[in-house]
């Protein structure tokens, strides 16, 4: 379908204007009271232009990007007419008619929530990433002229874990994160509890409520240094935790502005280091946003070649950077159609850590593993069980919507871990214990509910929901057809001798190309050597 996927239906007003929306009329930003509004650094205006000229790379983000609603643009249109006509089975009529699209489905004209939330939200994120690119150093990101991203018809488009089956056990560390966000915003940050605390109150929140480590608020270490980080950490008892990478690898960023992440990152890293903190984080689109688009291959090569410059810097400093893949597929189905002048990318496990092979890097990137993402994805164990331990980096418990299919789920509407029954996290931690994977695992529950709750009272819970989980998934007997040893069968009606006749004419077809023998024939199958041997004379 061509309607639009609402990735965060509990999203307050004034969110459309602060990503660049078409057609949406920016509000002026506010300030604290008795602050002078800050002039863009791109513009020099007296607040952020909200559009694609004067944004962030997220502006033209197609994720935060709203839809007119019930009436589709003149370029998917233009489509539509080109297409041959559907079969008659196919065909919309009084007899075969085809279902609307539910109003859920409508972002603009779905009802907003008002209840968990203020109004404003755009503006907030719009005001606190020009702080953040201030603080930093960074220039205005170049993205072209409107009319350059506008079609020919004028549409701009759019209790201690164990396991240790590798042989030695697992170190899963109960992780708070309440230090750089307090929801998914357009500059870098490591997650979200849905709460945000100053890193000395985040450390006193980790020790109250028995979390073995915390994340860290990289402002923070930059302000104090790497010494009252430590202190912090030992005086509370605390384990380092992840700090947010600063860099966009995928086309979100153009050359120019991943030149001046790749440096802030080159600044930041050895204090990082320093502060005892060697996991660091970041997610991949899963479509791509250049303009024009680039092609799956285009846009693998240009991260692959971006992980190469970051390599460097992490084995300097010893740190793993957790790649995240971002599993809901409607995000796909309206950003990454070829049909409707798009182009997919990475969305799964086996694509990160093709990725990190390509880069040459896999020793220092690896796996950031929401449960959301894995479940919208397939979410099977066969997939996990076979991973080595130091390729999961990071851990993210969730869980899905049980409201919607696993194909129609939201990115931004998760809640804690058990909660929904939707999402194996269980299943998934008593893998990790196996294998023996050592990371931080922490909750990242997307969900505006906790805008209305106590920030005690919203740690407390998702503490409560984090060591239910790690309990069901000590207690959980993996089957043997997932982690037995016994023997599997591939042809179970194989007739007696078919081995040894396979083998026979393997070694005629090498004897007839002049080929020798390969070693793997030797140690395989008992019938085979058998079998060779018969002609074994006669091969060079």
């Amino acid at each position: 379908g061509t309607q639009p996927h609402v990735n965060d239906p509990h999203e307050p007003e004034g969110a459309g204007g602060a990503w660049g929306s078409p057609g949406t009329v920016a509000r002026p930003a506010r300030t604290r009271e008795g602050a002078s509004p800050r002039p863009c650094p791109r513009t020099g205006s007296g607040r952020a232009d909200r559009g694609p000229r004067g944004a962030h790379p997220f502006a033209r983000c197609g994720m935060f990007r709203a839809a007119e609603p019930g009436r589709p643009s003149r370029r998917l249109l233009a489509l539509a007419r080109a297409r041959p006509p559907l079969p008659s089975n196919l065909r919309t009529s009084d007899a075969n008619p085809l279902p609307a699209p539910p109003p859920s489905s409508r972002l603009r004209t779905r009802p907003r929530c008002t209840r968990w939330c203020e109004s404003g939200w755009g503006d907030k994120m719009a005001r606190e990433l020009e702080e953040y690119r201030q603080r930093h150093g960074l220039g205005g990101h170049a993205l072209p002229p409107r009319a350059a991203l506008a079609s020919p018809e004028g549409v701009v488009p759019p209790a201690t874990p164990v396991g240790g089956g590798r042989g030695w056990p697992s170190k899963l560390l109960r992780t708070l994160n309440v230090t750089d966000s307090d929801w998914d915003v357009p500059w870098p940050h490591i997650g979200t509890l849905g709460k945000q605390l100053p890193f000395p109150e985040a450390c006193a929140m980790a020790k109250k409520h028995g979390y073995d480590a915390v994340h860290l608020d990289v402002d923070f270490l930059l302000d104090q240094g790497p010494a009252a980080v430590r202190a912090l950490l030992d005086s509370h008892g605390l384990e380092a935790g992840g700090f947010r990478f600063p860099c966009h690898l995928h086309d979100l960023s153009d050359d120019a502005f991943f030149e001046q992440e790749l440096a802030q990152f080159a600044r930041e890293a050895p204090l990082c280091a320093a502060a005892g903190f060697k996991t660091t984080s970041f997610h991949l689109l899963p479509w791509s946003n250049a303009t024009p688009r680039n092609s799956f291959a285009a846009h693998f090569d240009l991260v692959a070649s971006r992980l190469r410059r970051v390599a460097p810097i992490l084995r300097e400093h010893d740190i793993r950077l957790a790649l995240e893949f971002l599993g809901p597929y409607g995000n796909r189905r309206v950003h990454g159609r070829p049909e409707l002048g798009g182009h997919d990318f990475i969305h799964t496990i086996e694509g990160i850590r093709c990725l990190a092979a390509a880069a040459g890097a896999s020793s220092h990137v690896g796996l950031k593993l929401d449960v959301h993402h894995w479940h919208c994805t397939g979410g099977m164990l066969e997939e996990l069980i076979c991973l080595e331990p130091h390729e999961v980096a990071l851990v993210e418990l969730n869980d899905s919507t049980a409201s919607v299919t696993r194909r129609a789920q939201p990115e931004f509407d998760r809640d804690v871990p058990g909660l929904n029954g939707v999402s194996d996290a269980a299943g998934l931690l008593a893998v990790l214990m196996r294998i023996g994977v050592r990371c931080p695992v922490h909750v990242e529950s997307f969900t505006r509910r906790f805008a209305a709750v106590d920030t005690d009272a919203a740690i407390a819970e998702q503490k409560a929901a984090m060591d239910r989980c790690f309990d069901a998934a000590a207690a959980r007997v993996l089957p043997a057809d997932l982690v037995g040893t016994q023997p599997h069968v591939n042809d179970p009606h194989e007739p007696t001798g078919w081995a040894e006749k396979m083998a026979t004419e393997l070694a005629e077809y090498r004897l007839r190309h002049g080929l020798k023998a390969s070693a793997s024939d030797e140690s395989d199958h008992r019938a085979a050597r058998a079998a060779l041997a018969l002609v074994g004379a006669a091969l060079p």
